[in-house]
């Protein structure tokens, strides 16, 4: 198997064989026509590195700051909220360290990303993967189909699902056990 960086023009086409692993239990949810979409922060609980994101901290932070333009000190707030005591303490004692305030700030804002953003996992392949089963597949299943199923999912305007879109609003295609 090869790796290639993923070219961000590159579109999955509606035939591209698409591969999920997953538990008995996940399964039976799409029998059912109900789906369990997790929260990278749940996933992070098995596997932390799961959804990991690597990111410069001075970018983050600059443009999450242009986003909250006149809200920033309320976004620190925020942010400030969330942090542990530990975290907290540690600014306090480093208030001049600007590229402390900024990693531990765009720290927090990750986790806190993680907690509320669902993921539901597919792999592109024409071949099942014995890396995955491994992972994802140890008494479970790999349901094999396409993105055209999918292709119905109501989205919003920045291309993401809404939380508790079922199976059965699919276009009533249920993936396949194999």
């Amino acid at each position: 198997m090869s790796i290639s960086k993923i070219d961000p023009e590159q579109k999955l086409k509606p035939y591209d064989p698409l591969w999920r692993y997953m538990k008995i239990s996940a399964f039976s949810l799409l029998i059912e026509g109900k789906a369990f979409f997790p929260s990278v922060a749940t996933l992070q609980s098995g596997d932390p590195l799961e959804g990991d994101l690597f990111w410069d901290p001075v970018w983050l932070m600059t443009n999450l700051c242009k986003l909250h333009e006149n809200r920033e000190a309320e976004f620190d707030d925020w942010l400030e909220q969330r942090m542990e005591n530990w975290e907290k303490d540690l600014l306090k004692r480093n208030l001049n360290n600007e590229m402390l305030h900024t990693g531990m700030f765009s720290k927090a804002y990750v986790r806190e990303l993680a907690k509320r953003r669902a993921v539901w996992c597919w792999f592109k392949s024409h071949d099942e993967s014995a890396a995955l089963w491994s992972v994802y597949g140890v008494c479970g299943i790999a349901a094999d189909s396409t993105l055209e199923p999918v292709a119905g999912v109501p989205a919003d305007r920045q291309g993401h699902v809404p939380a508790g879109v079922h199976a059965d609003r699919l276009a009533g295609d249920v993936p396949v056990a194999r």
